[in-house]
């Protein structure tokens, strides 16, 4: 059971990590030659900024059942 929180709780953060990078990529640019419909950095710190209360949830989320799996499994092993 131990493992199995172990593995949960890093699938959490990892969603957590990969939310935040999608908002601060924005997506694939529409013409990917074109510098113009690029955005601007106020635009990607604006977005990430946005995101972080949802960040810290899936991290600290993912954290606390990482840590919680990881309590069960020394219990059991003694």
């Amino acid at each position: 059971m131990g493992r199995i929180l172990v593995v949960v709780g890093i699938l959490i953060m990892l969603v957590g990590v990969l939310r935040m990078n999608s908002r601060a990529l924005g997506g694939p640019p529409a013409h990917p030659g074109d510098f113009g419909s690029r955005r601007t950095d106020r635009q990607v710190r604006t977005e990430v900024h946005r995101g972080l209360p949802e960040f810290l949830a899936f991290v600290g989320t993912g954290f606390c059942v990482l840590l919680a799996g990881a309590y069960i499994g020394r219990n059991r092993e003694e």
